[in-house]
């Protein structure tokens, strides 16, 4: 069967992980069109599958396995469920004469759109997957917010490559726990070298009256942990914002602020003097050492995991399975 495989179990009693699913659906569609083929055990008549490549688990795809082990298979008694290298998906890629494949292939072609696919991602339908997919979910108990988080992505026409907002939301997962709130630093920066108070002189009155004087600690806030005093003057005029967000560190935690300082700062390497275009642009993709962007490389492994999840999800929430679902079986 060579690499085609899932995850986890899908169908009756699976796990059901949505990208999991979309491939079990995508090969259930191609195993269906494919069946009028003279194959030794299987009906001549085609039965042509009710069912679209959306990561959702249904009883239809649970009838379409159970169809496939019954009448295909010989299983007198099937139990409607594919499991990582089971007799049933062994059965179903080998008929196909698919040897290979993984996920992204099988699902979107080998020749993969990066621009231009953001603004069709269903936002709705993405919120709904999402925890799901990704291990830890979302930190629904103390409240959370992908939505807005999203809803400021897609209207950022300065990113346009589906991995650099794959990467943009797996880093953002991270840095705030899970919520996609605009955060702060545990511990406020203590013991950091930046976590020193630093007085500044409100000039402007961006903060209250014009000459105040306010010692601040310029500690990590917002969706990927703004540090340092440089930073904060730094991100604040590039936005527009001049020295408002020096003279009152606290704006960070707006969601838009947080945003825009996300999405410039790693886009024009204001952080680590990395960007993203440095780790994923053309065919290069490397969301490990994308981490340079933000931090070093203290989470790499973790976000990337996040992030060819994410990226995933976003391809299938923009339709993009719907075009290529068949094109690794002709």
């Amino acid at each position: 069967m060579g690499a085609v495989n899932i995850k986890q179990s899908v169908g009756f009693g699976g796990s059901n992980k949505p990208i999991d699913v979309a491939v079990i659906q995508c090969l259930l569609r191609a195993y269906f069109t494919e069946v009028a083929k003279p194959v030794k055990g299987r009906s001549s008549q085609v039965r042509t599958p009710s069912i679209g490549v959306d990561g959702e688990s249904s009883s239809t795809l649970v009838d379409l396995i159970k169809d496939v082990q019954s009448k295909d298979m010989g299983v007198k008694h099937p139990d409607g469920r594919i499991d990582p290298y089971g007799k049933t998906l062994q059965t179903i890629a080998s008929d196909l004469h698919c040897t290979g494949g993984d996920a992204k292939t099988i699902l979107f072609g080998p020749a993969l759109a990066n621009s231009d696919l953001l603004p069709k991602v269903d936002a709705g339908r993405f919120r709904k997957l999402f925890p799901r997919q990704v291990g830890e979910g979302l930190t629904i108990t103390k409240g959370e917010d992908l939505l807005g988080f999203f809803s400021f992505l897609q209207k950022d026409t300065a990113v346009n490559d589906i991995r650099w907002a794959a990467y943009m939301l797996a880093t953002a997962y991270a840095e705030t726990e899970f919520s996609f709130l605009p955060a702060e630093e545990k511990g406020k920066g203590a013991g950091r070298l930046y976590g020193t108070k630093e007085e500044v002189t409100d000039t402007q009155g961006y903060r209250g009256a014009k000459g105040a004087i306010y010692k601040n600690i310029y500690y990590g806030r917002g969706y990927c942990q703004l540090t340092w005093m440089e930073n904060y003057q730094k991100l604040g005029k590039a936005l527009g914002l001049g020295d408002e967000l020096y003279i009152n560190p606290a704006k960070a935690l707006d969601k838009k602020i947080a945003y825009d300082v996300m999405s410039y700062g790693m886009r024009n390497g204001s952080f680590m003097r990395h960007k993203l275009s440095d780790h994923i642009k053309g065919k290069k993709c490397d969301y490990k050492t994308a981490r340079n962007i933000i931090n070093d490389d203290d989470r790499g492994d973790e976000i990337a995991r996040y992030a060819d999840q994410i990226e995933l999800l976003l391809r299938l929430c923009a339709g993009a399975a719907s075009t290529a679902a068949l094109t690794c079986f002709r």
